[in-house]
Order: C-alpha cells, then structure tokens, then sequence
C-alpha cells in the first residue's frame, strides 16, 4: 500500500487516538484510490503500490510514457480533491 506512514498526517503514533486517527485516514485513501477510474487506478497502483519504473508500465499497458505521467498526475489531482481536508 502507499506509504503514509511517513507523511506529516502521521506525526504521532504514539497514543490510541493517533493510531485510530491513521486507520481511519488509510482508508480513506483506499476508498478514495479504489474510486478511481480504472484506467487512472491500473496506473496509479502499479507505480505507487507496485513500484514500476514509467516505461515498465508503459510497456505493460501498452502506452507511451508520456500518457503514464498524464494518467498518474490525473490520478493525483483526483486523489487531492477527494482527500483535501486530510492533507
């Protein structure tokens, strides 16, 4: 899964509260990921979750690079908008 951990919405994880706080975050961002539209989601994972290089999931997907980049910043903004009152 994408690493929030280390974000600033994660400072403290030392008490319950804080520990409720990023299980209810993290899934919100899993909702928010899984709402995406597909073509958006299939690249957004494979670059977030499974860590491919551009050109890997361009050669998976069978698009060029540039329609990668394009599909993750839509992926991005989508995400923004959708979690803005979490960051």
């Amino acid at each position: 899964m994408l690493e929030i951990e280390n974000s600033p919405l994660m400072l403290s994880q030392s008490n319950p509260n804080s520990l409720m706080l990023q299980a209810e975050i993290q899934e919100h961002i899993r909702q928010a990921i899984d709402q995406l539209p597909p073509r958006l989601r299939e690249t957004f994972v494979l670059r977030f979750e499974q860590e491919m290089s551009y050109s890997e999931i361009a050669e998976k997907l069978s698009i060029s690079n540039s329609n990668v980049r394009k599909r993750i910043q839509q992926a991005r903004e989508a995400l923004q908008r959708q979690l803005g009152q979490y960051l």
